[in-house]
């Protein structure tokens, strides 16, 4: 009886070790998630130049991000808008004046929206620290398809700089280069309405 006693408390002991020096890394942890949904949460009303290539191809232009939809302006090569809302997507080629409209939620575009919304985006992420970088891996499921995605943020302060979303074996690379915060938008900035008709 003893020796079972000894035991446990050797073991108890060694647990209680391991609790002291894994807590400040899951603080830290637990502690980094929070700055990046804040951070997340505060881009609301500011618009962000933006670059996104796929290996192949340059697209530059600006991203919006409202109060509850997000709309992306490509500037160049060619001029496309794109409206987000939770559900619903529009796809505006204005050259050819065509619209098109999709569920948000049937293609990886659904990962950008729930990036800037979804405050559970960071559950079974990866999160590390280098140097002045925080680097978040995740693959995230959208229609049977699993897209690996990667988000690197500036630390101290903390700030979005990039998105890597692998899809068909290509790499979609989105470069956040400049923010800036607005008070509002126009009223019907962020319809989801066919300009064309």
């Amino acid at each position: 009886m003893q020796v079972n006693d000894k035991f446990l408390k050797k073991i108890n002991l060694i647990f209680l070790i391991i609790l002291i020096f894994l807590s400040p890394g899951l603080a830290q942890s637990k502690d980094i998630k929070n700055k990046l949904i804040e951070h997340n949460n505060s881009l609301r009303n500011v618009s962000i130049i933006f670059l996104q290539t796929d290996g192949a191809t340059l697209e530059e232009g600006f991203i919006y991000i409202g109060k509850e939809r997000i709309r992306v302006d490509y500037s160049f090569p060619n001029k496309i808008t794109i409206v987000l809302s939770e559900k619903k997507g529009m796809y505006v080629n204005h050259e050819l004046e065509e619209s098109q409209f999709f569920n948000v939620n049937k293609t990886f575009v659904k990962i950008y929206y729930k990036l800037f919304r979804d405050k559970n985006f960071f559950k079974k992420a990866s999160i590390e620290i280098d140097n002045d970088k925080i680097i978040v891996k995740k693959k995230y499921l959208v229609e049977n398809t699993t897209y690996p995605i990667e988000i690197i943020y500036e630390n101290n302060p903390v700030k979005l700089k990039k998105i890597k979303i692998e899809q068909s074996e290509k790499e979609h690379t989105l470069s956040l280069v400049s923010y800036q915060y607005a008070d509002e938008f126009r009223d019907g900035f962020f319809a989801l309405i066919d300009p064309y008709l």
